[in-house]
């Protein structure tokens, strides 16, 4: 597992270690994962590299539209072309291997092809990780739309779950009955 929380670690991004090895270990008995939000793919190399299955990562790769001249200018300024290769080079040997699929859209339009994609699992996916747009209506509008996408059993989880994010947490105690945290400031929930 440090092996893993290594590699992740050194891609560029805002995920802490502990972080990384609770999306780790928590992969490790989950094959089919959805990520919303992968940036560069520090937490999508975790997620990638641990889980016996496959890890689809939903991002438009233009950065969050409210953080577009702080925290993700980065994007702003590269474009979303150039800022999309980077993940890929960051995540080539798991794309190659078939353990990433990026999925280059906004969250709520990957829908129907993540139904197609899961068709064989009976459209369920193990698990979801939602870190993308950190606004509470964004928030909300990902766990109520994802969670039908999860199997019973399975794993609706997020990051920044913390006072810095108020969006984040606010949307949490109002949308995800029974949530508990795990690594750092991920929050997550057992689906019934």
């Amino acid at each position: 597992m440090n092996e893993i929380v290594a590699k992740a670690a050194a891609i560029a991004g805002w995920m802490f270690e502990p972080e990384l090895a609770w999306l780790a270990e928590t992969a490790r008995t989950h094959e089919a994962i959805i990520e919303l939000g992968s940036w560069k793919g520090r937490s999508t190399k975790a997620l990638g590299m641990a889980t016996p299955g496959v890890v689809y990562a939903v991002d438009h790769w233009l950065g969050s539209e409210p953080e577009r001249s702080g925290p993700h200018k980065e994007a702003a300024d590269l474009g979303p072309d150039a800022f999309f290769g980077i993940f890929k080079r960051n995540l080539d040997p798991e794309i190659r291997a078939g353990k990433v699929i990026p999925i280059r859209c906004e969250s709520q339009q990957a829908i129907p092809l993540l139904e197609t994609l899961l068709r064989g699992r009976g459209g369920k996916a193990d698990m979801v990780f939602i870190d993308a747009e950190h606004s509470y209506q964004s928030v909300a509008r990902d766990v109520r739309n994802y969670t039908p996408l999860v199997r019973s059993g399975g794993i609706i989880s997020g990051h920044d779950y913390s006072t810095a994010f108020p969006d984040v947490m606010r949307a949490v105690h109002e949308h995800v009955p029974g949530w508990r945290m795990g690594g750092g400031s991920i929050w997550y929930t057992i689906k019934p």
